[in-house]
């Protein structure tokens, strides 16, 4: 860890004089290095690490990545993010509890021949813009039918 640099009597820092010196300066330079090529090796097994997740079909190396970094952060702060993502994912839509969600679950759900057939029952491109002209042209529909196929 780092150590807090101390000043004397005089209130002057430990370098008081003006003068480098050249020996400390190369100690902690070394240091430094020493620290980042340490640093440089744990990053390469971190991404070997995460790679053998990933291989195993356990989690994808995101996934692991994003996991350790929630598993080193502060409970409260964690939760706080955690909370703000669910109330992302709701006000986007993400959960079924909603209608639209509840219909596309029941449509992903249906067998594709099931699927086709309903897109079968669609209007022709043509037909439905002649019907929608006519609607946006402040022409009532004769039925409730009409805006659907016959």
């Amino acid at each position: 860890m780092a150590r807090t640099l101390r000043t004397g009597d005089n209130g002057a820092g430990h370098n008081s004089s003006g003068m480098i010196d050249g020996d400390a300066l190369k100690r902690f330079v070394e240091r430094v290095a020493s620290l980042m090529k340490e640093q440089k090796d744990l990053a390469e097994d971190i991404k070997e690490v995460c790679g053998e997740c990933d291989e195993a079909g356990v989690a994808s190396k995101k996934e692991v990545r994003r996991r350790a970094r929630e598993s080193l952060m502060d409970p409260e702060i964690l939760r706080a993010q955690l909370e703000r993502d669910d109330a992302l994912r709701h006000a986007l839509g993400w959960f079924v509890d909603t209608p639209l969600g509840a219909a596309a679950v029941e449509a992903a759900a249906a067998p594709a021949r099931t699927r086709r057939r309903l897109q079968g029952d669609a209007l022709p491109v043509e037909e439905a813009i002649a019907k929608a002209q006519t609607h946006l042209n402040g022409e009532p529909p004769a039925n409730e039918d009409e805006l659907t196929r016959d």
